[in-house]
């Protein structure tokens, strides 16, 4: 993976939580780095995304994953 572009939109980030649903929002970001498909990074904190709405507050957050698995 080496670099993601995000085009301007209209879009709010109500729309935007609304389209995730249910997921993490993540903010002030710690680093991160890739090796092959396998990703992981950190963040200083986010919030809990239920039902396209902003949840409870998670802080020293560290997420990683595989690029090609759901």
């Amino acid at each position: 993976m080496g670099s993601i572009f995000i085009e301007p939109s209209t879009h709010t980030l109500s729309d935007l939580l609304s389209m995730l649903g249910n997921g993490v929002y993540l903010l002030d970001h710690m680093g991160g780095q890739t090796s092959g498909e396998n990703f992981t990074f950190g963040a200083q904190y986010g919030y809990v995304v239920k039902n396209g709405q902003l949840g409870e507050i998670v802080r020293d957050i560290n997420m990683s994953g595989n690029l090609y698995q759901r």
